[in-house]
């Protein structure tokens, strides 16, 4: 019974006991890189354990509202931490992974398995149950949100992290930017007690008060939308914000103007779109490349040309959660030779050199994105499939990109 628990929590079983003259294995580090989620496994995973478990280091007052502006999660973990509490992450990461991408029946489900062995629960713990909201406040999950709040705030700290809207203005995507995200997430964390309301004029959210916008109209409206990003972004992001307004159900198109956003939109206007998906239709634990129920936005943004592409793979890994691991299989071209997975065998060239199933490393090279190549290689592409970083080489000098090369060559030495 306790192993298929396991199992499903993504907890595997205990390691065999090891001799007394066996070699004693190195801990493993993790690579940190200042404001981004550092190498590992898998890219959530791997940020998440180095909060967890990288050396503390005392923070005044000030400096944890520097660490909030920056990374609302990294400053809960690190509270919590430094009031005494030592979240394990065996225990933790399952829980955070869920409020992305999983149901709060799954986290609650998580929390009483470990209360069950023995720790604490994090829903019951006020510091512990921050992060939890802080988790799904960050990557754009109003339906998490609300149920933890709605079903725990009993449990909100004495101090919350979130009792100013100011400290959430300047963090990267800042949740306060987004005028209907913002003030939607911020009444939900008024209502539970955990912030304080804010002004008149921040408050304001426009609706219809109608019905909502038929998707497929909202859909043609944001694929025109996005197709002039490049020429004015802001009327872009303005036109998909009065979708908002207007009560934009992305259902049953949601996959599909994922899919737009990454092929065609910018930074923004995908982080904009995130709160409207509901992760219910997702259910694979950790966050994959594959999500929600589309299986090619990292490769689609990876191999795009220009520095949106880079901006939007940004937001589909360190907001929506995506993993920068994809394999190969995952057919992302659209074209007349390849509108099909069966078109063309998949190790048969295209006519630009490509193959249709790419992963993401290799799709921006292809295409000479260096600014997506070394985000995709911070991230540990090549420290967990080594041998792409080989493939990718070969493509760059086959590109004739000189540039590419050097920085692969570089890599490859690390």
């Amino acid at each position: 019974m306790f192993r298929k628990l396991k199992t499903h929590l993504g907890v595997g079983p205990a390691s065999p006991p090891t001799s007394a003259a066996a070699t004693p294995t190195r801990p493993k580090t993790y690579k940190h890189i200042p404001g981004l989620y550092p190498v590992g496994s898998t890219t959530i995973e791997t940020y998440f354990r180095r909060l967890l478990e990288d050396p503390l280091q005392e923070l005044s007052e000030d400096e944890i509202t520097t660490l909030l502006r920056k990374d609302i999660v990294a400053a809960a973990i690190h509270i919590a931490r430094q009031e005494g509490l030592a979240p394990k992450a065996l225990q933790l990461i399952p829980l955070l992974t869920r409020c992305i991408t999983g149901t709060y029946e799954a986290v609650q489900f998580a929390d009483g398995y470990f209360v069950e062995e023995e720790a604490v629960s994090a829903l019951s713990t006020p510091l512990l149950l921050q992060i939890l909201v802080a988790v799904a406040v960050k990557h754009r999950y109003v339906d998490m949100l609300r149920d933890l709040l709605q079903r725990h705030c009993q449990n909100k700290p004495e101090t919350s992290l979130f009792k100013h809207a100011e400290n959430f203005l300047d963090a990267p995507h800042g949740v306060m930017s987004d005028p209907n995200y913002g003030p939607r997430v911020w009444k939900l964390l008024v209502n539970a007690g955990w912030a304080s309301p804010l002004s008149d004029s921040d408050a304001a959210v426009a609706t219809d008060g109608g019905n909502p916008i038929d998707s497929e109209e909202a859909c043609q409206l944001l694929k025109a939308a996005a197709a002039k990003s490049n020429t004015d972004p802001e009327d872009s992001l303005a036109i998909l914000d009065d979708l908002v307004r207007r009560n934009l159900d992305p259902v049953p198109y949601t996959g599909l103007m994922l899919d737009v956003l990454a092929k065609q939109g910018t930074a923004d206007m995908l982080a904009h779109y995130l709160p409207l998906i509901s992760r219910k239709v997702y259910d694979g634990v950790p966050p994959k490349a594959k999500w929600p129920g589309n299986q090619s936005a990292v490769t689609t943004a990876a191999a795009r040309r220009d520095e949106d592409g880079t901006g939007v793979l940004k937001v589909l890994v360190d907001l929506a959660g995506m993993d920068v691991h994809a394999d190969k299989g995952i057919w992302y071209k659209a074209g007349p030779d390849d509108e099909h997975p069966e078109a063309l065998i998949r190790s048969t060239r295209l006519e630009d050199g490509s193959h249709a199933d790419d992963p993401p490393l290799l799709a921006a090279v292809q295409v000479g994105n260096i600014a997506s190549v070394r985000f995709l290689l911070e991230r540990g592409v090549a420290a967990k499939h080594a041998a792409v970083l080989d493939e990718a080489l070969e493509r760059a000098r086959e590109r004739g990109n000189a540039n590419m090369v050097v920085l692969l060559e570089e890599w490859k030495i690390k």
